[in-house]
Formats: structure tokens, C-alpha cells, sequence
């Protein structure tokens, strides 16, 4: 009988900023990852991440990387159009990717990343980390027992700093629903399944600084809000504020900054002496002291590398897809085409 592998020989494309500082390092707390090879344009660069996280190899070329190292799996880390145009060669191939988000800069271009992957019969994963952060694990599992009650509205607001016009997107606030609040479109969307209509309205304070508030209907008859603003910090990519909140029946759920969560129970867990009143009663995580995770952990970087090395190795797919790539970039075009028509529009 051949032994079980238990490592997934992996590959990096792009080591820049955000591979640098969010994803090349988590590679040493997962076991079923082997780092054999990056690859980047710039040779003294890649070299350097090369010795720095502990590749096998280094290239500047690809597809010799590809030809000679034949890994398992390739994570790609840059820009929407690289992801998308890299994306498909990679596919094509015959190798599973792992993309950052956005997987392209629209819904059509993501969509056909996904066929891709469905033609060649491989799978491909889009860097939706707040999936994997611990808090968002552990909201998405009180959610769903059947005491909570089902999912009912789902509230979620982001907010950070000025943004700016990015990749070659007209506006500072079309590149804001596409290169940051995706991830609060994917989030949404975990929790309460598939946005079937949104009616979005924005208001603007400067080009950078500016907000939109959404409200949306699931296609399983939840509704929701959203609050997706440049406007309540100082320092964009830096300063953030985030909530996601649930409500089910008789039972409520809110999450804070990805680390924080609130959970107030129907019963209470403590019964007050009689003549005692003390209201609600709620339960609270928030991790401290040495024995908390690292925030690679806690933000959810480790969870989604590791989970990719699992569908490695096991041959099944894991959560956040391709399609689900494609899903969240719809909600944002919806938003979009809202604010300048004026009225509700259907997510298709």
C-alpha cells in the first residue's frame, strides 16, 4: 500500500508586500505545506524571501519553476490582473491555484477563472481569510445550531481611512468595492448565502474619503445592511473598524475587529437570586495572554494556506472557490450600478 503524503509541495508566485508581511509567513505553522520554490521578477527580492522563509528554490521564470519543480499547488500574490491573466495559465496547466482577493477586477473575468479550473478538472481558492480568522469560525458555528433560530439579518460594517484609485479602476470608490470590501461581500455572503438584491446609496466627503450604505435581500429571504466607508479613519490600509452582526431568534451574535465576539443566549446561564434582576445575559471571547494564537492565526492568514494544503492533499475543494471569487465581486458591480441608477438592483 504507498504511504499517505502528508505534505503538499506548494509554490509561490509573487513576493511582494502583502505575501511578505501576511502569507510566506505563516508557511512554518503548517504542517501539511512545503514551501519548495517562489518566484518573482526581481531576483535579489525573491532570493531573499527565498532564504528568509525557508524555499527549496527560487526563479524569476514561472514556467520553468512549474516545469522543474512540478509542485501540487501555486499561490499567486499581486495584483487582480495578475491573478487573472497568471490565474489561467497556471489552470491551464494542470495545477490548483490559490489566488488573493479579487481573483480578476470584475465578476465576468473571476467567472472565467472559475471555468477554467472546472474545464481542466482542478480546483482553485480565492485568499478570503475572514472565512478562516477564529472568531468568524466560531460565530459561523453558533449561527448555525438550531437553537440560534436560523440567520435572519445579517449587519456588517467596515470602515478605515482615505482610499485611493488603484489598478487602473476610473475612481477611488469603484477601487474600494473591488479591492477591499470584497472581503465583507464574501463574509456576507458565508453567513447569509447568496445576495439577491441590493439598493445602495453613497455619499462622498472628498475623492478618497467616502461611504456606502446597502440594504440587502438574501436569496433565502434574510435581509441585512451594510456600511462600507472611507470616512471614520485617519490612515487607510491601516486604521480599520469592523463588525459583523447576526440576529437570529432570541439569539444575537456580533463579531468586532475579527478578534471579538458577543454572544447573547436565549436561557441565561446564571440564575439570579430571587428579587435579583440582572438582564441579559451574554458570553464573550476575546483572546489573551501567552497562550493566544499569533494574529496569523487569529486573522485568519494560517487558516486559509492550511486549508489549501488540505485540499491538496485530499483532492477535495475547499470553501471560498473560485465561483465564490466571482460571487463577491457581483455584490460590489450591484452596489455599483445601485448608486448610479438609483434603485434596487438584482445580483445576477
Amino acid at each position: 500500500m504507498a504511504e499517505r503524503k502528508t505534505q503538499a509541495r506548494v509554490a509561490f508566485i509573487g513576493c511582494g508586500g502583502h505575501a511578505t508581511r501576511s502569507l510566506l509567513p505563516c508557511v512554518h505553522e503548517i504542517p501539511e505545506m512545503d514551501l519548495v520554490a517562489v518566484c518573482d521578477l526581481k531576483a535579489e527580492l525573491v532570493e531573499d524571501r527565498a532564504r528568509r522563509f525557508g524555499a527549496r528554490a527560487w526563479y524569476t521564470d514561472y514556467e520553468r519553476m512549474l516545469d522543474e519543480q512540478r509542485p501540487d499547488g501555486v499561490v499567486i500574490c499581486g495584483p487582480p490582473q495578475m491573478h487573472y491573466e497568471l490565474g489561467m495559465k497556471v489552470l491551464q496547466a494542470g495545477f490548483p491555484i490559490f489566488v488573493e482577493k479579487p481573483s480578476a477586477l470584475s465578476s465576468a473575468l473571476a467567472q472565467e477563472l472559475a471555468d477554467a479550473a472546472a474545464q481542466v478538472g482542478v480546483f482553485g481558492m480565492v485568499a478570503f481569510m475572514k472565512r478562516h480568522a477564529a472568531v468568524y469560525i466560531m460565530a459561523r458555528a453558533i449561527a448555525h445550531r438550531p437553537e440560534f433560530g436560523g440567520i435572519n439579518i445579517v449587519e456588517a460594517r467596515f470602515g478605515q481611512g482615505p482610499y485611493p484609485a488603484i489598478w487602473g479602476i476610473e475612481t477611488a470608490a469603484q477601487s474600494f468595492l473591488v479591492g477591499q470590501v470584497v472581503h465583507i461581500f464574501d463574509l456576507v455572503q458565508d453567513f447569509g448565502g447568496d445576495v439577491a438584491e441590493v439598493h445602495a446609496r453613497y455619499f462622498e466627503k472628498t475623492l478618497s474619503h467616502f461611504g456606502y450604505v446597502a440594504d440587502v435581500r438574501f436569496a433565502n429571504g434574510a435581509i441585512g445592511l451594510l456600511n462600507l466607508n472611507g470616512l471614520e479613519n485617519r490612515e487607510g490600509f491601516r486604521d480599520f473598524t469592523e463588525r459583523l452582526a447576526i440576529s437570529g431568534h432570541e439569539h444575537y451574535l456580533q463579531v468586532d475587529d475579527m478578534l471579538y465576539l458577543h454572544f447573547q443566549a436565549a436561557g441565561d446561564w446564571f440564575q439570579p437570586p430571587p428579587g435579583f434582576w440582572v438582564g441579559k445575559q451574554s458570553y464573550h471571547f476575546a483572546p489573551t495572554g501567552p497562550g493566544a494564537p499569533s494574529m496569523n492565526w487569529l486573522l485568519g492568514y494560517v487558516g486559509e494556506l492550511k486549508a489549501f494544503a488540505q485540499s491538496l492533499l485530499s483532492g477535495a475543494p475547499s470553501r471560498a472557490d473560485l465561483a465564490d471569487g466571482a460571487k463577491a465581486l457581483k455584490v460590489g458591480e450591484a452596489v455599483w450600478r445601485s448608486v448610479k441608477d438609483g434603485r434596487a438592483v438584482a445580483v445576477r
